[in-house]
């Protein structure tokens, strides 16, 4: 189960690179995980200031798509 997982959420970041959040003006990142592990505010802000967020799932993608690399 717990590949199945990680594989669901390395295509989700794969395909957030082709999404108009790297557009944005504000993001309320929510998370780090799902279930009893989500649901708190890692990061908010525009997305020149989610990535610097090391919490932030969200934060890598927008890295990949914004051309800063991979996480640090």
């Amino acid at each position: 189960m717990e590949e199945t997982i990680d594989a669901t959420v390395e295509e989700a970041l794969g395909a957030m690179e082709n999404l108009p959040i790297k557009t944005a003006d504000w993001i309320v990142d929510l998370g780090p995980d799902g279930g009893e592990y989500g649901g708190r505010v890692v990061a908010c802000g525009p997305p020149e200031q989610i990535v610097r967020s090391k919490k932030s799932y969200t934060a890598e993608a927008l890295r990949k798509a914004l051309g800063n690399g991979k996480a640090a």
